[in-house]
């Protein structure tokens, strides 16, 4: 009997397992159709301090989110300096797309898609700087700032991108230095500003069960 028990207590203890290795990590919904502006910080490569070519992005970002896809949309303030910028794409890199570029002000307005906003998003660079021979390629990440998210009318997001694309005089951004501001390293970081999924229904469950399934074991196998 007591055979017969161990071995229950067994497969319950595998049945467990499998239902924790089977826990599906819930994504953070997108918001509601519309416009937003967002803010966000660039971080370099490996860790997350901020990148000198934080310096080169205008903040905050413009969010359109249509039919539940969102597609992000910043501005270069140095465009003539960051000659690639290509963004993370289901594992590979792709180009960003130019809406609008201005060669007298060094400016340039791109857009990508994103799938979510509250994990940062790596991306590429090219940085070419011919006054001081300055000739990288680097690896970046955005981090999002989800409670930043603000919700704007019509007016408000033409008058929001007009605004981004302000350029920044260059002697406010620091000219690249012989020795790499942007580490190409990369680094698994945490989580930016999460937003709560499906994941604590799921969570109290298996909780649950492990409880229960403890309480069952030591009441019917005792030695």
């Amino acid at each position: 009997m007591k055979k017969c028990l161990s071995i229950s207590a067994s497969l319950l203890m595998m049945l467990i397992f499998v239902v924790l290795i089977n826990v599906p990590v819930a994504k953070a919904a997108a918001p509601a159709d519309g416009t937003y502006s967002i803010g966000y910080t660039v971080l370099q490569g490996d860790n997350d301090s901020a990148s000198m070519a934080n310096d080169y992005w205008e903040k905050p970002a413009i969010l359109h989110v249509k039919n539940g896809e969102m597609t992000m949309q910043m501005t270069l303030n140095h465009s003539s300096w960051v000659t690639v910028f290509k963004v993370d794409n289901d594992g590979g890199f792709a180009d960003t797309q130019v809406l609008k570029s201005d060669s007298a002000d060094d400016t340039r307005m791109v857009q990508f898609k994103v799938k979510d906003v509250s994990s940062p998003l790596k991306a590429k660079i090219h940085v070419t700087v011919k006054s001081v021979d300055y000739d990288h390629d680097y690896t970046i990440r955005f981090a999002f700032d989800a409670k930043s998210m603000k919700a704007l009318s019509t007016a408000e997001a033409k008058s929001d991108t007009a605004a981004n694309v302000t350029p920044k005089a260059k002697s406010d951004s620091p000219v690249p230095a012989a020795a790499p501001a942007v580490n190409t390293e990369h680094k698994k970081s945490a989580v930016v500003n999460p937003q709560t999924g499906d994941t604590t229904p799921v969570t109290v469950l298996v909780a649950l069960l492990v409880i229960s399934s403890f309480i069952l074991i030591r009441k019917f196998v005792k030695p």
